[in-house]
């Protein structure tokens, strides 16, 4: 996704509600959002200039890893190259939570790029289950997955297949990510908004969101459910209801 999209996106909502102080921050972003897309163009090429054939295979996967953040909200076909190099370097090296990590990490950039069969046949090996540390990001992968297969399902079986699992998923990573962790309180937030209590989910998600850095990836998630919210709002009445996932972007793996 184009990392200038991910910048202008939250200025919709901010426009919706009036949000004067939101509105002027981010319309100074977009003002300078060559400026933003110049840094991160800048990071990228210095890391890839770390790059050299003496290093060793655990250097490289530092690399690629931090390659593979830098790419992930910026260009998902990179950041897939990256996914696998770094899987197969933990692969040869049978570090398990390392392989496992890797693993995670490129099942959830598959299935940002729509490929599900091989998201899944990933997440079926349940590396959560033999990395404990990251059980709860296992349930999120699987939770944004199917939470994509729902959007792009054609049957009302199907629909209601996906939305079941999305939920599935959703409820139990509340179990094992950290209580003061960002992932817990956009869950917590989508569940509010689920619930009809927008207002105080949009309390929740901007006392947190100016104190984002325009680096994080995590800006882009915040806006995607502030926007999510106010749209929701809007709709009260229609009778529309949707799934509460992140379209488009994922949660950082710890």
């Amino acid at each position: 996704m184009p990392f200038f999209f991910i910048l202008l996106f939250p200025v919709l909502l901010a426009a919706q509600e009036n949000q004067s102080s939101l509105l002027q921050e981010l319309d100074q972003t977009i003002r300078n959002h060559q400026f933003y897309s110049n840094q991160k163009e800048n990071t990228i090429d210095s890391l890839k200039q770390l790059l050299r054939p003496a290093m060793s295979d655990l250097q490289k996967q530092e690399i690629y890893g931090q390659l593979y953040e830098e790419y992930r909200v910026y260009k998902s076909d990179s950041a897939l190259i990256f996914a696998r190099k770094s899987r197969q370097i933990a692969i040869n090296g049978n570090d398990i939570n390392k392989s496992n990590q890797a693993a995670l990490n490129l099942a959830s950039i598959m299935a940002t790029l729509g490929m599900y069969k091989e998201a899944t046949d990933i997440l079926a090996k349940n590396p959560g289950n033999r990395s404990p540390e990251i059980k709860g990001s296992y349930y999120v992968v699987n939770r944004a997955l199917y939470g994509y297969m729902y959007d792009y399902a054609t049957s009302v079986y199907e629909k209601e297949k996906y939305a079941k699992l999305t939920q599935k998923y959703r409820d139990s990573s509340l179990q094992y990510l950290p209580k003061q962790s960002r992932q817990h309180l956009i869950i917590q937030a989508e569940l509010l908004i689920e619930k009809g209590q927008e207002d105080r989910s949009l309390r929740r998600l901007l006392a947190v969101f100016p104190t984002i850095s325009l680096s994080d990836p995590d800006r882009a998630v915040f806006a995607y459910i502030i926007s999510h919210a106010y749209h929701t709002k809007k709709r009260q009445g229609s009778g529309k209801k949707m799934v509460g996932h992140l379209c488009y972007f994922r949660f950082e793996i710890g």
